[in-house]
């Protein structure tokens, strides 16, 4: 997922750190550690498709935040 210019890498920090603890860690893995989602799930002992869940819900409460933060 690219980031706009526009939105520093501290608010980009603030919005993930305000994601729920599993979120924020399916959501780290994938974004700055690159792994897919079978990685993920093995390394979390949790179903693809709940990584797949959290991963887009992560997508929608950080769009939120930051929209929040800069309307």
């Amino acid at each position: 997922m690219a980031v706009p210019e526009a939105i520093s890498r501290e608010r980009m920090r603030q919005a993930i750190a305000a994601l729920p603890p599993q979120m924020q860690a399916v959501y780290r893995r994938h974004l700055f550690e690159g792994l897919g989602y079978p990685a993920i799930a093995a390394g979390l002992g949790i179903d693809v498709r709940e990584v797949e869940r959290l991963v887009a819900q992560s997508i929608v409460l950080i769009d939120r935040t930051l929209r929040r933060i800069d309307p």
